[in-house]
């Protein structure tokens, strides 16, 4: 359970291998929510964003 900075996508994410059915998105307070909900940030993407 990664959460991704969309906008800032890296191609050593890999977010393309996760199926949809496997994916979430959180708006607003994206990350923050993330987190509540177990998630933790990716660290090719989020950088100091968490």
């Amino acid at each position: 359970m990664i959460v991704h900075h969309l906008a800032a996508m890296k191609p050593e994410c890999m977010l393309y291998y996760v199926k949809k059915k496997d994916r979430a998105y959180f708006v607003p307070d994206a990350f923050d929510q993330a987190e509540k909900e177990g998630f933790a940030p990716c660290s090719h993407c989020t950088g100091t964003l968490t």
